[in-house]
């Protein structure tokens, strides 16, 4: 669908203007180009420049995210069904209510995807430049609660030294009541490096980031593409995992938590951990069933020519329960760490809680008897 300025808001690389065989490098330069060109702040009171610059901040996190990319592609082109993977909704269902567009979305099952509000986008660069006035907190271990407003994103830095990236660490975010939010890591330039989505498990929604010292795949929820599609064979699936190829560097990192509940605010808790404190045990579990998913990728795709053109139904069977198993095992295990995490972090907290109080019991106590010997001096005196 073209938009006012005759660029078809569906089409990621016709919004960021660049070929679908565009570098990485290149989409980032043209990314930077048209943002700095229909920044805000350049176009007051200008809503089309504004709105534009959702677009390509919206394209953008799509194409910079190799798995995001990835299931884009797979989709073929804007004409298919690739824009409903990431579907925002239009100026027309805009001019409706808030709550008759979540309605309609929930009535016909609609994936609902938002883009990144401009507002976080501009103040993640303005903080990487220095130029922003908003106090940022250093993230750490302790679980740190936060209430977000609607379409609105906290801000906490994260500092990793060298021997923090050789151990490896998690960056976890949870809320308790389902909220959905957004988990983005930036660069340097204040630009989308990672963003995750949360995903609901059980009675809570979790994002998380690994960066772990051995091998690891994306994590893709895939659902809104398989959603119907109960034939997925074991190629498509296993083309939904990824090998990470993302690092970053020791020094500060800026991460922000984007509340994206349509209606209402949202409370999301978020803590940093290191990978050494969690249980050995799920360590090598989570070791031995990456590299397991590994080689399954590459046994797969070592025979799936022979076996797309022979069509022996046996041993896609065989594959595709061997598939199934190891993606339910990879997933229980990952789901098994995030509750260990969750679970110690409130044992923590509550350690926490329970220390404070002794010592606002002692200094209490302290005053109460400082109090009483200051009383005790003045009886003396006035007798």
């Amino acid at each position: 669908m073209a938009g006012d300025n005759g660029i078809d808001s569906e089409d990621m690389y016709a919004i960021l203007q660049v070929p679908r065989k565009a570098s990485p490098d290149e989409i980032k330069t043209s990314y930077k180009k048209l943002a700095l060109q229909y920044h805000p702040d350049k176009n007051p009171d200008n809503e089309e420049a504004r709105e534009h610059f959702t677009l390509i901040a919206r394209a953008y996190e799509i194409l910079s995210d190799p798995e995001k990319k990835h299931i884009y592609d797979l989709q073929g082109t804007p004409d298919e069904n690739a824009a409903a993977l990431f579907h925002e909704f239009s100026k027309e269902d805009m001019k409706m209510t808030a709550m008759g567009v979540l309605f309609i979305a929930r009535t016909v099952g609609a994936p609902m995807h938002f883009a990144i509000p401009s507002k976080v986008l501009i103040e993640a660069n303005d903080i990487s430049n220095h130029v922003s006035e908003r106090k940022v907190e250093t993230l750490s271990s302790a679980e740190t609660p936060g209430i977000l407003k609607t379409n609105e994103g906290n801000f906490f830095y994260v500092h990793c030294g060298q021997e923090d990236l050789d151990k490896g660490f998690i960056i976890h975010a949870q809320s308790p009541i389902r909220d959905s939010f957004k988990l983005i890591l930036f660069n340097d330039q204040g630009e989308i490096y990672i963003s995750k989505d949360s995903q609901k498990v059980s009675s809570k929604t979790r994002a998380a980031l690994f960066f772990l010292p051995h091998l690891t795949h994306e994590v893709m929820d895939a659902k809104c593409i398989v959603e119907g599609n109960d034939k997925l064979s074991s190629f498509d699936k296993l083309g939904f995992y990824q090998r990470n190829g993302l690092s970053i560097q020791p020094g500060k990192h800026l991460i922000c938590i984007v509340n994206e509940n349509f209606l209402m605010g949202a409370t999301v808790n978020i803590s940093m951990r290191a990978y050494d404190d969690i249980d050995k045990n799920l360590r090598d579990k989570i070791t031995k069933v990456e590299k397991e998913l590994d080689d399954k990728k590459k046994e797969i795709q070592s025979v799936k020519e022979i076996m797309m053109k022979e069509k022996d139904d046996k041993i896609l069977k065989d594959f595709s329960l061997e598939t199934d198993l190891l993606l339910c095992l990879r997933k229980k295990i990952i789901n098994k760490l995030l509750n260990n995490i969750s679970t110690e972090k409130s044992n923590q907290s509550y350690k926490d809680e329970l220390k404070n109080m002794e010592t606002s019991q002692q200094a209490d106590e302290a005053s109460t008897q400082s109090t009483n010997s200051s009383q005790e001096s003045n009886d003396m005196n006035i007798l």
